[in-house]
């Protein structure tokens, strides 16, 4: 079962998943302009695993908030799925020094992908494949 209000299939999400993990193995050593992730990120890997975190986490595979760690429920409750999206806010605008260990990407990718995941962002965070990037 999916949170409450997702706009995206269990299939959609797992071809996702499936994508972030494709990106996380491409061996970047630097900018690939074709690649998936690069239109928005400076580290694809970051962002693909903030992709990927997102996914598990929604799907019931990932038992701790990926931003927070904080142990939640399944399916997540609104309320869980608000306090990561904050966290991932408060990251990216790097309002609190200690977060700095999440980098922003991944914060970014993870914003991104609940956006998608909910419908209010048709732009998926990794385009399919055969996708026209340029």
């Amino acid at each position: 079962m999916l949170p409450e209000g997702f706009r995206r299939t269990r299939e959609e999400i797992e071809r996702l998943l499936d994508q972030a993990q494709v990106e996380l193995d491409f061996p970047w050593k630097e900018h690939h302009p074709d690649r998936m992730l690069t239109m928005w990120c400076s580290r694809p890997p970051e962002a693909a695993r903030g992709v990927k975190e997102c996914c598990l986490w929604v799907l019931g595979r990932r038992p701790t908030g990926p931003l927070t760690g904080r142990t939640t429920s399944y399916p997540l409750s609104k309320e869980e799925l608000a306090k990561e999206n904050f966290r991932a806010r408060d990251v990216v605008e790097q309002l609190i020094p200690e977060w700095q260990q999440i980098g922003d990407d991944y914060a970014a990718a993870f914003i991104a992908t609940l956006k998608w995941l909910r419908g209010s962002d048709d732009e998926r965070p990794i385009a399919e494949p055969g996708t026209k990037l340029h």
